[in-house]
């Protein structure tokens, strides 16, 4: 509140309590025509009375007019330490951002062979993508991590790195290995061998090899359109991170052998989550029937179609999670 507004409140209120008196003149005139029967006494006494409860009126008024100072000023400075917080976030977010595969290394990895839909429910992300390839192979990535926000943001970083570190520097290629090596490396980061978070996130994990592909999945499946037809392969139901009942969590691979023009599909859950205003999810069968009937087109025209089938479906709805979705043809 500035100098201005506090001295216009003083002499607004000064004003105020100057009205109050006359009106405390004029009453006690009131009173005195209208009760000659009273004695001198009585009317001492009324006007006693009167005048403590004016006084004490005024000394409310004065209270009022501090606390409202003191509660503008709080919210001048939460409103301060809330932009504050909100920038960090934003700062994030690009660190965040920069971690996820650029445009040019997705062209390097497949020209325009594909297609990333990517939508975070706040301003960073649970959900990221990963991508990284050598000579032969390209291994590639959708995550889900527990929750959205800052907290699914924080579990993603490490995600990220971790994946980074299996593949890049030791050198692991195999999918169910790489799931391994992530899922002990997440329980080991969070501690989870004696705390009690419990975070973790699912994954669909692929090594392209030309027309081979390996699949390994943490509780995500993977879609692939081949001979005319949309397939599913489903993942271990068990995820990355977070209890262990087992003694040691070990994943499967599953193969596939495609044809140049097939494609690959691998998302979180997103979109299959995504409700309508009436409450009704866009749900996995309509994702899978969609990806069905789209599959022929280029890919370019796949996201546009599924971007306008999420949009008619989502209408003013709230997004309710992360949302990823990527396409790669063969």
């Amino acid at each position: 509140m500035s100098i201005n507004n506090l001295h216009s409140n003083e002499d607004e209120s000064s004003n105020l309590f100057k009205q109050e008196d006359n009106i405390c003149r004029r009453s006690e005139e009131i009173i005195r025509n209208k009760t000659e029967n009273i004695s001198n006494e009585e009317y001492s006494l009324l006007a006693k009375n009167y005048k403590k409860l004016l006084k004490q009126t005024k000394r409310l008024i004065r209270i009022g007019d501090m606390q409202q100072l003191k509660l503008d000023q709080a919210n001048k400075e939460l409103s301060e330490k809330n932009q504050q917080i909100t920038d960090s976030i934003y700062y994030a977010r690009r660190i965040q951002q920069a971690m996820l595969p650029s445009k040019d290394a997705t062209q390097e990895a497949f020209g325009e062979n594909a297609f990333v839909i990517y939508r975070p429910h706040s301003i960073v992300s649970g959900d990221f993508y990963w991508l990284t390839h050598t000579e032969r192979k390209i291994l590639i990535a959708a995550i889900d991590c527990t929750g959205h926000g800052v907290s699914g943001a924080f579990l993603s970083m490490i995600g990220n790195t971790l994946l980074n570190k299996i593949v890049l520097k030791d050198r692991i290629h195999n999918p169910a290995r790489i799931l391994e090596q992530l899922h002990r490396g997440v329980r080991s980061e969070l501690q989870q061998e004696t705390g009690n978070i419990s975070d973790g996130m699912d994954v669909c994990l692929c090594c392209i090899d030309g027309i081979n592909v390996t699949f390994a999945g943490a509780k995500r499946p993977l879609y692939y359109f081949s001979q005319q037809q949309l397939q599913e392969l489903k993942g271990d139901r068990k995820s990355i991170g977070g209890r262990q009942k087992e003694e040691q969590r070990t994943f499967t691979n599953q193969e596939i052998i495609l044809n140049p023009g097939d494609t690959l599909y691998l998302s979180s859950d997103g979109i299959a989550d995504q409700p309508n205003p009436q409450g009704k999810r866009f749900g996995s069968r309509r994702l899978k029937a969609l990806l069905n009937e789209i599959a022929p087109y280029s890919m370019t025209k796949q996201e546009h179609l599924i971007r306008i089938q999420l949009e008619m479906h989502q209408q003013e709805e709230l997004q309710r999670d992360d949302i990823t979705l990527l396409g790669v043809r063969i």
